[in-house]
């Protein structure tokens, strides 16, 4: 039978690095692509995909810091006793980083609710309230709200030496009840299960405005000339609508997972002599149930491709277009060059940067 600590090594090491680093990938995608998006096609309404960008760049943040703290240690073990630099690096920057992240990424997730909420629910104010600084400044406020929320973090780990050996403990703090209340109410409950609850709530008014709004269409007969006209901006707004409804319940559903695994492994840990069995299989439970928010930080670019045929296009000509495009014009120019007997690898370069140059 396998056991606690194998998991944890399985969970962080192979299948963590496996989906952290796809996950790192897909949102560098993301990011590039929700920009063409804005500058193209989203330019009387950038707030979602500007929200869009900085949600990619937070995941992309928590699966790195979720590797330096979590998959590199259980990969290296002696990192975290036998490294000065490391222990330092464990208690001041990767553990208090990764749960930065995490909540600046959970209340982005909010943010991209409530702004599609005012989309559907006012349309026609939406822009007012919705400028680029506004959106801007909310953001900033979001990443403000993690940072300083998450300070106590700075203060639960230090470097130790022991036996000319360097290693991570806990401070006095991090062993104190009030860490443990810090932890319990004020993240897992407020930090993460009111933004959750926040979203399910959205996330059905939102259905319940997108049925009725399908009900007054069907109804309502408007003039071909209005209907030209709306159309494309009607679709695109309803598949950003639905592309976000699969992202936010996705979320609510790999969120859940790891924060009531997690709940249930912060009240056993202190059982644990007294209760080994039961602490064995809390422990298996929350090694399989961290990767939840692994997970949910790796999957958009993925949920947008199947969801957004306006994704799903843009993805298409920033990527396959571009790599088919050069590819025949690297055969074609390699050829007349060697008949010429110059240089193939310069004319190739000075040909697509002149290409690159008249396209922009």
């Amino acid at each position: 039978m396998v056991s606690a600590s194998d998991l944890h090594w399985i969970f962080s090491v192979p299948v963590g690095i496996t989906i952290a680093v796809l996950g790192l990938l897909g949102n560098t995608v993301s990011i590039i692509v929700w920009k063409k998006l804005i500058d193209l096609k989203l330019r009387q309404n950038q707030s979602t995909g500007i929200y869009l960008i900085v949600l990619g760049v937070c995941d992309s943040g928590l699966l790195i810091f979720f590797l330096l703290s979590d998959s590199l240690p259980a990969a290296f073990p002696f990192l975290k006793k036998n490294s000065y630099h490391y222990a330092a690096f464990f208690c001041w920057i990767a553990f208090p980083f990764f749960f930065i992240f995490l909540i600046a990424s959970i209340w982005l997730v909010v943010g991209v609710t409530l702004n599609r909420f005012f989309m559907i629910a006012l349309p026609v104010k939406v822009k007012m309230l919705y400028t680029p600084v506004r959106t801007y400044i909310g953001i900033f406020v979001l990443l403000a709200f993690s940072i300083l929320i998450n300070i106590p973090h700075f203060f639960n780990f230090k470097p130790l030496e022991e036996d000319s050996k360097w290693k991570v403990e806990k401070t006095l703090y991090g062993k104190s009840k009030s860490a443990d209340n810090y932890e319990f109410w004020l993240h897992c409950i407020f930090l993460v299960l009111a933004p959750w609850i926040c979203i399910a709530v959205l996330n059905s008014i939102i259905l319940y405005k997108l049925s009725k709004q399908a009900e007054i269409s069907r109804n309502t007969k408007n003039s071909q000339k209005y209907e030209t006209k709306s159309s494309k901006m009607r679709n695109r707004e309803n598949q950003m609508t639905r592309t976000l409804l699969v992202i936010t319940f996705s979320f609510l559903v790999l969120l859940a997972w790891q924060c009531i695994s997690q709940c249930f492994w912060m009240q056993w840990e202190y059982k644990k002599k007294e209760h080994s069995r039961v602490w064995e299989m809390v422990d298996k439970n929350f090694a399989f149930g961290k990767l939840g928010v692994v997970i949910n930080s790796s999957i958009n670019c993925i949920l947008y491709c199947l969801t957004g045929t306006m994704f799903r296009k843009e993805f298409k000509k920033v990527f396959c277009f571009k790599i088919s495009i050069k590819g025949k014009l690297l055969e074609s120019i390699k050829e007349r060059s060697s008949s010429f007997g110059f240089s193939s690898t310069t004319k190739v370069t000075t040909i697509i940067e002149n290409c690159e140059t008249s396209k922009v």
